[in-house]
């Protein structure tokens, strides 16, 4: 079981926002109260989770049923195409589901800026070009939060204390999570300078840019 909670900005107005995550058997169909349930998991752990819980109006309780699927092979078919959850769908374990929805959209817009939205097989090439270099980084992290939520939920329960041992004693997930998120996230930072330097160009020559590689 793991619970969390972070500060929040809604609507002009601070505030917090918080959750509790359990194994659940996804065959069953949940019957229970929202609010009691997660009262009930939420006693488990330190102040203030439990009494952000207490103080937490019953209609804003909502619950999400966290399913993984592995990597799609392709994501676009003609002019349509997926992009977030839909395209690479991520559990909180990676810590960068958001941020990976948020890149998806802004790689989608610097190729097709430019694009005459009518010609079928430039918007092809403009999405073929958009997802061939998200696919394996959105599905290192997707699978890599995947491997996560095996290791805190299914491990079996001979070996969970070796686990917590591991996990509590050891740097290893300051070396899983803490130092290669970053790191990905670095490398999306130098695609981002070269879409760019893409887009700027295209700007200054009011007509087409490529995408161009160099070797050192």
């Amino acid at each position: 079981m793991q619970g969390s909670w972070t500060s929040i900005r809604d609507k002009g107005c601070d505030g917090h926002q918080w959750w509790v995550l359990e194994a659940f058997d996804a065959s069953r169909e949940f019957t229970g109260d929202l609010h009691s349930t997660a009262t009930g998991l939420g006693q488990a752990f330190a102040h203030p989770l439990p009494q952000l819980i207490a103080a937490t109006d019953t209609a804003h309780v909502q619950r999400w049923v966290i399913r993984d699927r592995k990597p799609l092979k392709q994501w676009s078919k003609g002019r349509a195409t997926l992009v977030g959850d839909a395209a690479h769908p991520t559990s909180p374990y990676a810590g960068y589901g958001a941020g990976m929805a948020t890149e998806d959209g802004y790689f989608i817009g610097r190729h097709l800026a430019g694009v005459d939205l009518s010609d079928y097989v430039a918007v092809r090439q403009a999405l073929d070009a958009f997802e061939a270099p998200r696919k394996p980084h959105t599905a290192r992290q997707s699978q890599h939060a995947y491997a996560l939520g095996q290791v805190f939920h299914h491990a079996p329960r001979a070996l969970q204390p070796i686990r917590d041992v591991i996990l509590d004693r050891t740097p290893l997930m300051q070396k899983v999570v803490g130092d290669s998120t970053p790191v990905s996230i670095l490398t999306q930072l130098g695609e981002i300078d070269r879409a760019e330097a893409r887009f700027t160009a295209l700007l200054g020559g009011g007509g087409e840019a490529h995408d161009t590689d160099t070797a050192s």
